[in-house]
């Protein structure tokens, strides 16, 4: 996932690598417009992964139980699943550059929106906020993909998607530590003469990265609407005769796919939105929220050092064998997270982005964080199986695999209830069982209801696809 958000691929890794020798990288008419490109590439990123700052803030400010505090990610991951379709279909009627004008004008609008929901702290300005501002996160995805692959030739097209998925990765991976460092620590480091004075004060603190974001993204709407962007032909719509009938029902291994993309987006950003929760806790070593920082960092770094590792490993093994392997890795790291060993062993991490040298926490919670390694590669491998074999249908299919990242939205709650409920350790079962249904879908129900050889012919070609 890009940020949390995932980002899909165009085209064949090894092709491009084989003509990538003497093309050109970049058209030289729109250089600059590749730089906004993966500048708002970076931003997704940034402004997914917050929310995970976000959390535990609410929860203090508003005294929240843990399975209201999740609704942040439920008010930004929803949007997707309602505005993704009706995105592309604006997209279609005003084009690419005033629909990414659009796009950034709605984000605006959300990190705006933030300023007075925080000074009145009301919880549910903040949802309404984080809506309008996932709105136009989806909005710009559906015309950001097109674009920086049209911004260059066709050949290096997934090379310039890589380049802005690397930069929506790093992004994840400094979001925390500067989110935590505005938000958090600065106001950790004041003394105040009663506790709501430290409320009104982390209000206020969370209204900082909200309006330098809309700053800077307000401009940046400005500098593209005078820059040069490629113009995007419309893909003409195929004859009768090669259009797959039927519905999404008639092909078995999307539907599984698509539940596979539900669960896999499901668990990362659930892992990701309460593991500051439960490193607070007695039994993982009750670390403050900007002690607990630097390690949410790691949760997301990892995914950018897995998927550099999967860009190589991918064009090696078919795309099912690496699913199976990761997500049996990921439900081992999970269920060992429970035994009593990885609770009364402690390990200390190294700290790169604080002044302390390491933070010594229980294994549990170095299992947690090595997850995020299994699922770098998840998408890219659940993806392109699920869409084998669809012909004309492809392009519903992925419609309908991209809504179904709804999951981030609805999975953080029901996680958060089962901690209100049964305990952060044992919340987790939850995200055991998205894995086993992950694996359900590696071993069988990709190649349900497909012939044999169709099944094997295209897991052939996409265990190259999918890097």
């Amino acid at each position: 996932m890009a940020g949390g958000i995932p980002m899909t691929s165009s085209g064949s890794q090894s092709q491009d690598s084989k003509s990538r020798v003497g093309s050109v990288f970049v058209a030289s008419q729109y250089k600059g417009a590749m730089v906004l490109l993966v500048v708002l590439y970076f931003i997704i990123g940034f402004t997914t992964v917050l929310n995970d700052i976000l959390i535990p803030v609410m929860r203090e400010i508003h005294q929240l139980s843990n399975m209201e505090a999740m609704f942040v990610q439920s008010a930004f991951f929803i949007a997707f699943a309602i505005w993704a379709i009706p995105a592309g279909l604006v997209m279609e009627k005003i084009g690419y550059k005033r629909s990414l004008v659009l796009a950034l004008g709605i984000m605006g609008v959300g990190y705006l929106l933030f300023i007075p929901a925080a000074h009145y702290m009301e919880y549910m300005g903040v949802l309404f906020a984080l809506f309008v501002l996932a709105t136009g996160v989806a909005f710009l995805q559906v015309a950001l993909n097109p674009l920086i692959v049209k911004v260059g030739p066709d050949q290096t097209g997934s090379a310039r998607m890589n380049l802005g998925g690397s930069f929506n990765s790093f992004a994840t991976t400094i979001g925390p530590v500067i989110g935590g460092a505005v938000i958090l620590s600065s106001v950790q480091e004041i003394d105040f003469a009663s506790h709501g004075e430290y409320i009104i004060a982390k209000a206020a603190a969370v209204q900082i990265p909200y309006l330098v974001q809309a700053v800077a993204i307000i401009g940046i709407a400005a500098l593209i609407y005078f820059t040069r962007l490629p113009k995007i032909d419309k893909v003409s719509t195929p004859s009768t005769g090669s259009q797959v009938k039927g519905s999404f029902f008639d092909h078995k291994h999307l539907m599984y796919g698509a539940g596979g993309i539900f669960c896999y987006v499901g668990v990362e950003v659930s892992i990701g939105s309460i593991l500051m929760l439960y490193l607070a806790t007695p039994e993982m070593g009750g670390l403050g929220h900007e002690q607990a920082v630097p390690l949410l960092a790691y949760y997301w770094g990892s995914t950018m050092v897995g998927r550099l590792i999967g860009f190589v490993v991918c064009q090696k093994i078919r795309t099912q064998y690496l699913l199976q392997i990761v997500t049996v890795a990921a439900l081992a790291l999970i269920l060992g997270s429970f035994m009593p060993f990885a609770l009364e062993n402690t390990v200390a991490i190294p700290v790169l982005f604080s002044n302390m040298a390491a933070i010594e926490v229980p294994l549990a919670a170095l299992f947690l964080i090595l997850c995020g390694l299994c699922h770098s590669v998840m998408w890219p491998a659940i993806f392109p199986l699920s869409i084998a074999n669809l012909g004309a249908f492809t392009p519903k299919a992925s419609g309908l695999l991209c809504t179904m990242i709804v999951g981030g939205g609805i999975l953080p709650p029901l996680q958060g209830y089962l901690a209100d409920s049964i305990g952060y350790k044992w919340s987790f079962i939850l995200c055991a069982l998205c894995y086993v249904y992950i694996l359900f879908f590696a071993f069988v129900g990709y190649k349900a209801g497909q012939s044999n050889k169709a099944s094997q012919a295209s897991t052939d070609e996409v265990s190259v696809a999918s890097s």
